[in-house]
């Protein structure tokens, strides 16, 4: 008995240095890796012409007046913007956040030799602060390789590279902290936010989360103001349907249902006596939209949409913005004590 304990013990002690081994050879490869991937992050840098108060007394009439007199002397301020970006294909396309570049009028790429390239905006997408960029460039430019980040696990360690502060290529590394992450302030209606401990600052918005493989699994995007080791970043499987529609359309349709709708608390659900708080409960039916005309109801509850389960309020703007415009979309509904199927065409999301 006492050795059949101690072979135990062997083997415990055996896969926890192996498991330790294999561990701590990924981060002794880190060096090596960033001198890799380095060369897919840029920096981006842009000009804006800052709006002032052409106001002089306080008054249109009195301002007139004086700009007649004594001429309109007001020059247009000049603003510097930093962010960062990784080349998402070797023929020049570069993928940013719109916030870095929203404002701009020149934008400029610089590569990892220190090269700058004007760049041209190709496409924007608001509502989930992506970018798509573009560079003329003779020779093709190292790109990133796009990973999962449905594959992601909690406390899996990621390096973020970036500009951050102005101070050139920066590599900070720590571990998935959360996902499906709501970030107040954002719109996260359709994005579920990846957060990690890695330290990002004001100038890293725009840059890669790569994994240990050397892949990029999300767009780091904003930290948390009010906390230290809290940032954010857009998981790459959401990123990168609007990049290909971005560098295809120019901007991104979604499907439009045409409902205001409500988490079902407990409080709710025990006073509609549901079973349980899923699903979406609709509070009002825009008039003469797709809902509307496809008979949805006020005080009915979306269980699913194509078959994919609503499990609390926050999924079903984000599966139906997956979905195009005049695209058919079967919801299953709990009206009173009763499910029924009700068949919508979606209309337009408009910006």
């Amino acid at each position: 008995m006492q050795q059949i304990k101690f072979l135990s013990l062997i083997g415990f002690f055996v896969l926890y240095a192996l498991s330790i081994s294999s561990y701590g050879g990924n981060l002794e490869n880190l060096p090596n890796l960033v001198e890799k991937l380095s060369p897919s992050v840029v920096r981006i840098e842009t000009t804006s012409i800052r709006e002032h108060d052409t106001s002089i007394t306080g008054d249109p009439f009195f301002d007139e007046f004086f700009k007649r007199q004594f001429g309109d002397n007001l020059k247009p301020r000049y603003g510097k913007g930093l962010g960062s970006g990784f080349i998402y294909s070797g023929d020049g396309f570069i993928v940013t956040n719109l916030h870095v570049v929203e404002k701009a009028n020149d934008i400029s790429i610089v590569l990892i030799d220190g090269t700058k390239h004007k760049a041209k905006i190709i496409g924007t997408d608001k509502r989930t602060d992506l970018a798509l960029l573009k560079i003329d460039i003779r020779n093709p430019i190292n790109k990133v390789k796009i990973g999962n980040s449905d594959l992601l696990r909690i406390g899996e360690w990621v390096i973020a590279i970036g500009n951050p502060l102005g101070l050139g290529t920066t590599v900070t590394t720590g571990i998935i902290s959360a996902k499906g992450r709501y970030i107040d302030g954002l719109d996260s209606t359709y994005v579920d936010f990846i957060q990690t401990d890695a330290a990002l600052n004001r100038g890293n918005s725009g840059g890669p989360l790569f994994n240990l493989s050397g892949e990029v699994i999300g767009v780091n995007t904003a930290i948390a103001a009010r906390g230290q080791g809290i940032g954010f970043a857009i998981p790459i499987n959401m990123a990168i349907g609007v990049i290909e529609e971005l560098k295809i359309h120019g901007k991104v349709d979604r499907g439009w249902l045409g409902v205001v709708i409500q988490a079902i608390n407990p409080e709710i659900a025990d006073s509609l006596k549901l079973d349980s708080t899923r699903g979406a409960l609709v509070a009002e039916v825009v008039v003469d939209g797709p809902a509307f005309k496809a008979g949805l109801k006020r005080g009915d509850i979306i269980l699913s949409i194509n078959d994919k389960q609503i499990k609390n309020a926050e999924d079903l703007p984000r599966e139906v913005g997956k979905l195009k415009p005049q695209e058919p979309a079967k919801l299953k509904v709990l009206r009173g004590r009763k499910q029924i199927t009700i068949n919508v065409r979606l209309g337009e999301l408009l910006i």
